[in-house]
Formats: C-alpha cells, sequence, structure tokens
C-alpha cells in the first residue's frame, strides 16, 4: 500500500540526501526493524497518507516535473528495499502519452500509456499477470490525453486488477503535465479540463511546482516564454 505525505520544499538533488530522507522517514515511523505493512501504514495513515493516491503534478515548462519523478522513484526504491517491499517494473509502472516523452524520462522500463495499459486491445485479459501487483502509475505529459483515453484507462485497469469495484483497479496514479501545453489530438473539445469527468474529478492530490530550473541563467527569456503560453502580450 502507497501512502503520500506532502511537504513542501526543494526536491532532493542527489542519491546520499534520498538515502539520509529515507533513513529519517523511517526512523519516524518506527523503531523496531521488523515491522511491515500494519503498523507502518498506521503511521503514514497519520502523516496524511491515502488509501488510493490519485495525484496531479504539475508546473510549467523547466519546473522539474520529471527530475521530481526521477528522485520520487529513487526514494520509493531505497524505503521498499529497507521495509523488504517488492520494487520492480511489475508494482511501478512509468509511463508517457507518448514514446519521445517516455524516452526523455530516462528511466529503465518507461514506455507509453497506450502500451504499458494495453489500451489498443479490444478484449484486456483479466486478472493480466503484468498488472495484478501494481501498485502505482506514472502517466507524464497528461495534457496529451482526453476524458475519453482516462474512462477507457479505468475500464481496463479495473479488469486488468481484478479489482472491478475499485477506480482505476484500487492502482495510485500520478498524473504529471501541464495543461499549458499540448492538448489531445484532435480531441482537445474532449481534454480533460473541459467538462466533466468522474475519473478526473476523483483526485485527492495536487502538487504545483513554481519554480524555472530551466531558465536560470535567463528569467528573462522564462518570463517571455510564459506570457505566450499564457496569450498574454509580451
Amino acid at each position: 500500500m502507497l501512502r503520500c505525505h506532502k511537504k513542501r520544499g526543494d526536491y532532493i538533488k542527489d542519491k546520499q540526501k534520498i538515502a539520509n530522507e529515507v533513513a529519517k522517514c523511517i526512523s519516524e515511523i518506527t523503531f523496531k526493524k521488523d515491522v511491515r505493512v500494519g503498523p507502518l501504514t498506521q503511521k503514514l495513515e497519520l502523516k496524511g497518507g491515502k488509501d488510493q493516491l490519485l495525484m496531479f503534478l504539475s508546473g510549467k515548462a523547466g519546473s522539474g516535473k520529471s527530475h521530481v519523478i526521477k528522485n520520487v522513484l529513487a526514494f520509493m526504491r531505497i524505503f521498499s528495499n529497507k521495509c523488504d517491499i517488492p520494487f520492480d517494473s511489475d508494482i511501478v509502472k512509468v509511463t508517457a502519452f507518448t514514446g519521445s516523452a517516455a524516452a526523455q524520462l530516462k528511466i529503465l522500463g518507461a514506455t507509453t500509456l497506450h502500451r504499458a495499459a494495453k489500451l489498443r486491445s479490444q478484449n484486456p485479459k483479466i486478472n493480466d499477470p503484468d498488472w495484478v501487483n501494481a501498485i502505482l502509475l506514472i502517466i507524464d505529459e497528461i495534457s496529451f490525453m482526453s476524458k475519453t483515453t482516462l474512462e477507457k484507462l479505468d475500464k481496463y485497469l479495473r479488469i486488468m486488477t481484478g479489482r472491478k469495484e475499485n477506480l482505476f483497479g484500487g492502482v495510485h496514479i500520478v498524473f504529471a503535465g501541464d495543461f499549458y501545453q499540448i492538448p489531445p489530438v484532435a480531441e482537445e473539445s474532449k481534454a480533460l479540463y473541459t467538462g466533466y469527468c468522474i475519473q478526473w474529478e476523483a483526485l485527492n492530490a495536487t502538487i504545483i511546482l513554481e519554480n524555472n530550473h530551466r531558465f536560470r541563467e535567463d528569467p528573462e527569456y522564462g518570463k517571455i516564454l510564459e506570457r505566450i503560453a499564457k496569450g498574454e502580450a509580451t
């Protein structure tokens, strides 16, 4: 079971800091070496944990969304190893809406959402071995997604995980992206920010990254691009 603890501040910058954060987190949660899911999840619930995390991670171009994803995965891997919890591509699925975006993540096993969730299949497999153990799904470049695709993802995950009564089959999902960027191809009228979509309305956590690291050396140029994105006068 995954838990989310909201915390403001800069993202972790290197493996040593990640290891230190894990050690600190575990020491805060328990002093017993053999503690597993029960007491662990109880402590995390007190810190604001969710039974199912449905998070929107956003921020303007260059704010560090991809960097945050990489460091969260590194934290999870070390944390899971410390607690003897399995952590691999069967447990955590890293995807993006396009192949180029998946490649740019530079994360081993990252692939397109359509391939990972088998959205091009007409008949998803019940209790699919690729999904029955899945805990977390990360989707980058969410601005490409339409409400139709999100509804289909919900339907397919319910079938493939064998948990039809749960939204997205009970899988925790982090939707990452910036709605100022490219909208759904040929389906802009069905973008997630238009109208009502029960799956999108189910979000229970949002993180907006405000600092722009890409234009650190030329902030004025970054501000110009930001105004262009918003359709404001430059």
